[in-house]
């Protein structure tokens, strides 16, 4: 009779999760998470213009010193970028599988909503690259080698934004819900390949822009 009474307590746990995984499945981006994700970015950008517009009055004099200081953050910003996405996008995103005590629903729902997160914080670190584009524009500083890698980083972020993120988060909420569905794995390969293509053009921009520092 007890194991009855469990039986029927798991099952109504699992409705209710299932429930909630309907609601998501609605809502694939919730607004909770978008709020979250403006907020960080208003307070981001007020803290960037308030450096800027600090950093412009004490270095006005030095001009070499505000070029370098510009370009030194661009490439910091970009090395960060590519430790995040071998981090999440290349370990995280398949080691957590390795753990023995992990179901594998809660790692899909783990995986979704981490890499939700991450594509917000690369839209950030799209918009302060732009910014920091736009004061190279001033000083007559831009190096169109590094801009037109900058350029396919941001067009493959937008595919993965709205094209492929979006297809595989459906695959990751119908996995959780129980279903044995096979989906095609092309969208997850074209995701693979971006991220490794984004590493190495982030990569090859961060060391280009240090060199330069030295010239």
């Amino acid at each position: 009779m007890q194991g009855v009474n469990q039986q029927k307590k798991n099952n109504k746990n699992d409705q209710k999760y299932l429930y909630t995984i309907d609601k998501q499945l609605i809502n694939l981006i919730k607004p909770k998470s978008n709020k979250f994700f403006f907020i960080l970015l208003f307070c981001f950008t007020i803290i960037y213009i308030l450096f800027i517009y600090f950093l412009n009055e004490i270095l006005n004099q030095n001009y070499k010193v505000y070029k370098h200081l510009i370009f030194f953050i661009e490439a910091i910003i970009e090395l960060i970028w590519t430790g995040m996405i071998l981090g999440i996008s290349f370990l995280e995103a398949w080691i957590k599988f390795k753990a023995v005590l992990l179901d594998k629903r809660v790692g899909f729902d783990v995986g979704r909503t981490v890499f939700c997160a991450f594509q917000k914080i690369e839209i950030i670190s799209i918009f302060f690259i732009f910014q920091l584009k736009f004061y190279q524009y001033f000083i007559n500083q831009i190096e169109l080698s590094i801009f037109a890698k900058e350029n396919f980083v941001f067009l493959l972020v937008f595919l993965q934004t709205f094209i492929l993120l979006p297809t595989l988060d459906i695959h990751a909420l119908q996995t959780i819900k129980g279903f044995d569905i096979k989906f095609s794995k092309i969208p997850h390969l074209l995701y693979v390949l971006f991220e490794l293509i984004k590493v190495i053009l982030l990569s090859l921009n961060a060391i280009q822009i240090l060199l330069s520092l030295n010239n």
